[in-house]
């Protein structure tokens, strides 16, 4: 079997590190893999030893943040350049000979495209919501692009149920798959509960308005006030500079200097998750949660909004709290009832659930499904 996969970007984003996991189980299952990426980077690399052959094709994207209009000279700019990024996709296509052709983003329709030309089989895979997570729309419109994405694709793949939905009333049930993300077992011993003392919380992950740090912030104000030993350790990047100053500006206001921690980024997370109680999860909309997986693999319980593909992971009062997703004050009562109840949440158990029902056996059955 012979696969063209289409990565958007040229780095290891979330999206491209699920590709890689893909492409590696594909490999090892035989298949012969082909990458289109829109110039070199760390994916080039990481994907390498998995592929047979990488195609740089320069492509723009579909997406444009809500509420702006795309600037006609833009317009005309992607138009045209995409029109040839369709063309060098079929000549690749008819080069390599794919059964399929798979597209790993909603932000571009030109390997799908390009599929529907030489009349190869398409297989869209679905990673984010788009306005909910990214605020980002795509294709002029959802709909229009949800009926479109339909009309080009054999199969179309989620990344949890909660984004699945999303698609459901344009795609027939019969072409819709899910399959979770591969994870391997973690390397670290399953975290041992600390049953008394100060609480220690992290987030780890992109900072931005989308993740709601500020939500969280506002929370730990609401359970230092209340008197309780509370710290939280952020663990990421910031891509907007204007929302990581408000968020070090609120801490200041708020007297939070000591509670409150930028730890900067990280390459080792399961050694941090394990160091700390519990995992905040706060995004407005997580179309999988990936974060969330990997705190629970190490037996770590998640407080986390009651939104999004979260809903899938997280068992409420079994692997941690959900709480009303933007409720602040409901935020800040589900921290304070993990703290008067950390005896109740066994690690053990919480490990043995992730690892059962997120691991890379099952991405591998639920991948084999879609292609075979």
């Amino acid at each position: 079997m012979r696969i063209l996969w289409l990565s958007h970007d040229s780095n290891m984003s979330g999206a491209n590190i699920c590709l890689d996991e893909f492409m590696q189980i594909m490999h090892d299952e035989k298949a012969e893999n082909h990458l289109v990426i829109p110039r070199a980077g760390k994916m080039k690399e990481q994907a390498a030893n998995k592929v047979k052959a990488i195609h740089e094709v320069k492509f723009y994207s579909w997406n444009w943040p809500i509420g702006e209009d795309t600037p006609l000279s833009l317009r005309f700019k992607r138009l045209v350049r995409n029109r040839k990024a369709v063309h060098d996709i079929e000549k690749i296509i008819k080069a390599v000979k794919p059964d399929f052709v798979v597209s790993n983003t909603v932000v571009t329709p030109v390997a799908a495209v390009a599929a529907k030309r030489t009349g190869t089989k398409h297989i869209w895979f679905v990673h984010e919501f788009g306005e909910e997570d990214h605020g980002y729309t795509i294709g002029g419109g959802f709909d229009s692009a949800a009926k479109k994405m339909n009309l080009l694709s054999h199969e179309m793949v989620f990344v949890s149920k909660a984004v699945e939905k999303k698609y459901a009333h344009f795609v027939p049930s019969a072409k819709r798959k899910i399959v979770y993300n591969a994870f391997l077992r973690p390397s670290i011993e399953v975290s041992k509960p600390k049953l008394e003392g100060p609480l220690k919380l992290l987030m780890l992950g992109q900072i931005a308005p989308s993740k709601n740090q500020l939500d969280a912030f506002k929370a730990i104000r609401v359970c230092k006030d209340a008197g309780m030993e509370i710290s939280l350790d952020i663990f990421g990047k910031a891509d907007e500079e204007s929302y990581k100053q408000m968020l070090d500006d609120f801490i200041i206001a708020k007297n939070l200097q000591e509670h409150i921690h930028f730890r900067g980024t990280t390459s080792h997370a399961e050694q941090e998750i394990v160091q700390h109680d519990a995992l905040l999860m706060c995004s407005r909309m997580e179309a999988f949660g990936r974060v969330t997986v990997e705190a629970l693999q190490c037996g770590v319980p998640v407080i986390a909004a009651n939104a999004g593909g979260t809903i899938d992971i997280v068992i409420d009062q079994h692997d941690g709290y959900l709480y009303e997703s933007g409720n602040v004050n409901d935020l800040a009562t589900k921290i304070q009832m993990f703290a008067n109840n950390r005896s109740t949440f066994v690690s053990s158990e919480i490990s043995t659930r992730a690892r059962t029902k997120f691991n890379r056996l099952v991405t591998k059955e639920q991948l084999l499904n879609v292609f075979f």
